[in-house]
């Protein structure tokens, strides 16, 4: 959703796909996208190796201090969705409705914690 936002704010639309297709997707129009994204994900699928090669990529892309703050981000993001999905926090009626558009274009109200999100009934895209 922000990123969606922010790039409207400077009168961007950008493709949000690789969110969900992975690093090879994401659109070239996002600064180090691939990077944060192949990153992100490395986290997500703990795998040492792929979460090194990952790291050295977006140091390589960004600034240190922006790495720390990638880190930072992808870790309480974690930390966030881990516990509105083990205590079944819904998403906001307001917000809901904000990226209802979004969220079908990319096919997460098929993901499993689809059913938390929206409410305990899960959506589909048919």
């Amino acid at each position: 959703m922000l990123l969606r936002v922010s790039a409207q704010s400077i009168g961007e639309e950008v493709e949000l796909t690789g969110v969900v297709e992975g690093a090879e997707s994401v659109d070239e129009r996002i600064p180090a996208g691939k990077e944060l994204t192949a990153f992100a994900d490395a986290v997500v699928e703990g795998d040492q190796a792929t979460l090194d090669a990952a790291r050295t990529d977006l140091l390589a892309a960004v600034s240190p201090e922006q790495f720390v703050d990638a880190a930072g981000v992808v870790g309480n993001f974690e930390r966030m969705v881990r516990i509105a999905d083990g205590i079944g926090i819904s998403l906001d009626p307001n917000f809901t409705d904000v990226t209802a558009d979004m969220r079908e274009d990319l096919g997460l109200n098929e993901f499993a914690s689809a059913v938390h999100t929206l409410g305990n009934q899960k959506v589909t895209t048919e």
